[in-house]
Formats: C-alpha cells, structure tokens, sequence
C-alpha cells in the first residue's frame, strides 16, 4: 500500500516537471522536466518508486511511438539515400567503438555503460537499453541528455556559420568569374552569344527541387489525409490496434531473450503495421506519456550516492564533445563528397540528434527534410536493433 502511495506520487511529480519542461520547450523537455523533478524529489526523500518491470512496459510504449513514424514513404525512399546509409552507419558503428573505449580508457566507465554513453540513440532507448544490460544507467542517460543539449544549443549556429563560410566562398567565386569574363570580353577575346543562343535554343526546363518537391509532397499527404478520415478509422480507434501490435511483438521477442527485445520488437511490429495497413497511431499524449515515465523511471534511480558519481562524469563530457564535432563533420564531409548529397543536408542528417528537431533544422537551413528524417530514422533503427548486440559483444571481448 505504501509502494503504490509512492509508486502514484512518483507519477504525480513526473507529470509536473514534464509539463513544465514542455512547456518550455527545451530539447527533451518533457523527459528533462520530469526527471529533473522526480531526482529532487528523492534527493529530498528517497522515497521515489516505480516497479522494476515497469521497463519493460516502457520499453514497449517507446517501441509504439518510434514504429507509427515510420510510412511506406520512408520505405520507398530508402533506395534513394543506400549509398548515404551505408556511409552513416558504418562510421557511425566504427567512431562509436573507437570513443566509447577512450572513454572507458581515459574517464573511468565501465565499457558497457561508455558504449551506450556514446551510442548516437535516443536519450530514452538508450538509457531503457543500458539499465536492461547492467551498465549504469544515471551515467549513461546524464551523458546521453549532455549530448542532445550541446547538439541543439550548438550545433546549429555551427552550421550557420559552416554555410555562410561557404556561401561566401561561392559568392567570391562568381564574382571572379564574371571579372574575368567581363576583361576578356572587353579585350576581345571572349564573346558570350554562342552562350545566349544556346540558352535561347535550348531553355532550362524549370525544375522544382526539393522544396518544390517538399510542397508537392504535403498537398500529396493532405489529400491522402482527407481522404483517410473520410473512408478510414480514426487516429483513437487505430491506437488499440497498435497498443496491441506493439505489445505482442515486444513480449515475443522479450520472451525469446534478445537484448532490448520489447523495444525492438515493439517497433518492428508498429512499423509494419502501419506500412501495410496505415492503421498505426501514435496520439502526441501517447510519445508526452512515455517521456515523461522515463524520466521517472531514470529519476528514481539517482540518489545522494548516484549525485556524486555524476561529479566524476568531466572527462567523460570533453569526450562528449569531441565525439559529437568529429562525427558530424567527418560523416557529413564522407556524404557530401561520395554522394549526391548538398553540403546542407549531409550536414545535418550526420547530426545525432532528435529526428523531428533535426529536420526542423534543416527545413531552416534550406536542405532536404526528407532525406534528413529518412536518414535519422535509419541511424535511430540501426542503433536500436543492432548496437545492443554489438556493444555487448565487444565488450565481452574486451573485458
């Protein structure tokens, strides 16, 4: 009785700092909000409590919000963006062993908990994952939440600043070009009618590019969508049809003991629902639901003795930091240059931050939202379904 007077005031105060964290709207802010508030709560108390199992539980909630997102849109794109893809996730795999052992080397963690430290995850998967596999999860979501924070609050003018760098480079150079062509054609030597006639000959077909091709894409969907509220079910009847799908997809693969098999199985179930049948739901109180018992669940984890561990986390953070620039600039650069990727939006698809909030930025930056969310998703499935395994087993090897 006393745990579940406890178990319900945990949620209460979860609920409060979620809903001031959202409103705002900093990055994570519903999950930050809520453990921020449940942390002082037990700090204060100790007295914090959600059941051990609720993980799973979880587990399979976040499952449900991460497979709804994905379409057979992002399906069908996919073989647009294989060259980029096999990019990002080789170098994503490669510079997160090689940063997570310098951690584990130079700022004391243990491997399991520097491989998930570093892992370019969700802050919410992540930390779910390593409390599942026995690394430390209070490090682990710290580092993760040390990370979407320096991305979103630096990030972004970094990136600014890169294009305007290069716009201005541009900029130069068509102005020594048109120099030089104005002194050569005032010397004589140069004349521009064969261009102006081949232009006149042969116009340049006006082509709508990726913002053309952006609007073409909502009016596509709003039809679709106006459609589908006419002949389909609504948004709340789906949810149930997807609670359910999530739910036996989780619990099978959680049954059959495969690393973070409720959250995997959760998404892969979701995902394919809605691809086949469109009837997957994801209400924005479902995802705000399980930010915030996340940052309960990671709250009530944190006391006095977790508080001053988290003073030991400095070189750990530098680390952090050096992580984050290399990866994003040496994948985005690797993309860029080996593909028919722009500049832009290599840039900010090699960003390991939120998907929604990295295609935010690149509708700001003038890149390509779509190929940014296809990509992001791509490293986000990737990360859940594959690095578990892989951390695990390096790991192993290493100890």
């Amino acid at each position: 009785m006393i745990d579940l007077g406890y178990f319900l005031l945990t949620l209460l105060i979860a609920s409060a700092g979620g809903f001031i964290g959202y409103k705002l709207k900093l990055p994570a802010g519903t999950m930050l909000g809520a453990m921020a508030l449940v942390i002082a709560f037990n700090l204060m108390t100790d007295r914090a409590f959600l059941p051990s199992n609720s993980r799973v539980v979880l587990q399979i909630m976040a499952g449900a919000v991460l497979g709804a997102g994905i379409s057979k849109r992002d399906v069908f794109m996919l073989r647009h963006v294989i060259k980029p893809s096999i990019i990002l996730i080789t170098s994503m795999i490669f510079i997160n062993l090689v940063f997570g052992y310098l951690m584990h080397r130079f700022g004391g963690l243990d491997l399991k908990t520097a491989f998930f430290a570093t892992a370019p995850g969700g802050l919410t998967d992540m930390s779910l994952i390593a409390d599942e596999i026995g690394a430390d999860m209070i490090q682990v979501s710290s580092l993760q939440l040390f990370r979407i924070l320096f991305i979103f609050a630096i990030l972004p003018f970094l990136f600014r600043r890169i294009i305007k760098k290069r716009s201005n480079q541009k900029q130069l150079d068509t102005n020594s070009k048109k120099s030089e062509s104005s002194r050569l054609q005032y010397l004589g030597g140069y004349s521009d009618s064969a261009e102006r006639q081949s232009s006149l000959e042969n116009p340049v077909k006006p082509c709508l590019g990726s913002k053309g091709l952006d609007r073409q894409t909502v009016e596509i969907k709003k039809e679709k969508t106006q459609a589908a509220k006419k002949n389909g079910p609504s948004r709340l009847t789906c949810l149930p049809i997807t609670l359910v799908a999530a739910a036996c997809g989780g619990l099978l693969l959680w049954y059959l003991g495969v690393n973070a098999g409720a959250l995997i199985g959760s998404m892969l179930a979701v995902a394919g629902l809605n691809v086949l049948t469109k009837y997957a739901s994801c209400p924005s109180f479902l995802r705000v639901g399980v930010q915030t018992a996340a940052g309960a669940f990671i709250g009530q984890n944190l006391n006095k003795d977790g508080l001053q561990s988290l003073l030991l986390l400095g070189i750990p953070m530098l680390i952090m930091i050096v992580l984050i620039l290399t990866y994003t600039l040496l994948v985005s650069s690797l993309m860029s240059r080996f593909t028919r990727l722009d500049p832009i939006t290599s840039l900010v698809a090699s960003s390991p931050g939120g998907l929604q909030e990295m295609a935010l930025i690149a509708e700001d930056l003038k890149g390509d939202p779509a190929q940014v969310i296809v990509l992001q998703m791509l490293r986000l499935m990737t990360v859940i379904a594959f690095f578990p395994t892989i951390l695990i087993a390096v790991a192993s090897l290493l100890s």
